[in-house]
């Protein structure tokens, strides 16, 4: 039975949102939990901020390491987690504060699942809520019919609650994936069992230009990719293939293949960019960026809008919006 749980936290020159970030959990409505933060080797003030929490409440640790990256600083975290059930935050986003209660009480309800996430509102760099993410299959039918068809999904990573001996199993995160860690750990957990979300917002998740998905944006393509390619080939029994393989294969396409794909990865990180600019309120940007994301790719922007912004479902959320503070 799920009682206290751990909840970690990787944390890299992030000092003008960890405050946030960690006032987000020390206020939750579930009380049991410990918190480690891992400081990546920050050149700011991430480190202190987070040392002043730690003098101030008993539930936080903080553990200094050399900056290594996301993987290994969440699975040096882990590693320290004293309890069964992981929840992962990232320091510059910020869990409402039913967050931990919501899920916990799913995963009692739920033994099946290895990890729980959760719908996210997007917000903007001074907080501003933005739109709606709904990420993630939020039944067990859902995600089984995904799988079946081989097709990759993922949960917003910083929504994530895991199940740590499955995270073990599994072989941890690989620090190979720094810029998609979460959906390459997320494709090996899915082998021990369903993965869902939590059709509600329990987080704010930060859109701002410096984040790590924006400054390794095609990184974080070509590795989306190739854990797709992965799971398609477990699905159809084949041999998996390695990651240097795929690449020599990515490299080696035909142009007219390069050339959709570059149409298709431009579309998506303009629509990004928009979104940022929008946030900022530079709409002459958004308005621009948001343009040549539909001109690249109709297709990927407009379910895209609808989702996040036009949906019933969507409005419906956002109408009921929390008051960021």
């Amino acid at each position: 039975m799920i009682d206290d749980i751990s909840v970690v936290m990787p944390a890299y020159n992030s000092a003008r949102f960890v405050g946030q970030a960690i006032e987000s959990i020390l206020n939750q409505t579930y009380p049991k939990f410990e918190f480690i933060i891992v400081d990546d080797g920050s050149t700011d003030a991430t480190l202190s901020i987070a040392l002043s929490y730690a003098e101030r409440d008993r539930r936080v640790r903080v553990i200094e390491s050399n900056h290594g990256g996301p993987s290994r600083a969440l699975n040096a975290a882990v590693e320290q987690a004293a309890h069964d059930w992981v929840a992962v935050m990232h320091a510059d986003d910020a869990s409402l504060p039913h967050r931990l209660e919501m899920q916990v009480k799913a995963a009692r309800e739920r033994a099946a699942v290895v990890a729980w996430g959760a719908f996210a509102y997007h917000i903007n760099s001074v907080g501003k809520i933005l739109s709606l993410c709904r990420a993630g299959p939020t039944n067990e039918e859902e995600f089984h019919n995904l799988q079946q068809r081989g097709q990759a999904f993922t949960i917003l990573h910083s929504t994530a609650l895991l199940r740590k001996d499955i995270v073990e199993k599994a072989g941890g995160y690989d620090p190979r994936f720094d810029s998609a860690e979460d959906l390459e750990l997320f494709e090996r957990m899915a082998s021990f069992g369903p993965i869902l979300a939590l059709a509600a917002p329990l987080v704010l998740y930060r859109m701002h230009g410096s984040s790590i998905t924006m400054g390794r944006f095609m990184e974080h393509r070509f590795l989306t990719r190739y854990v797709r390619a992965r799971l398609r080939a477990r699905v159809l029994g084949q041999r998996l293939p390695t990651l240097d393989e795929f690449a020599e294969q990515y490299q080696g396409c035909s142009l007219v293949t390069r050339f959709r794909r570059f149409l298709d990865d431009s579309s998506r990180l303009n629509y990004r960019r928009a979104g940022i600019a929008l946030g900022d309120g530079h709409y002459m940007g958004a308005a621009a960026q948001g343009l040549v994301s539909a001109i690249l790719n109709p297709r990927y922007i407009f379910p895209r809008l609808w989702e996040q912004r036009l949906s019933s479902i969507t409005r419906r959320w956002l109408a009921t919006k929390p008051t960021v503070g």
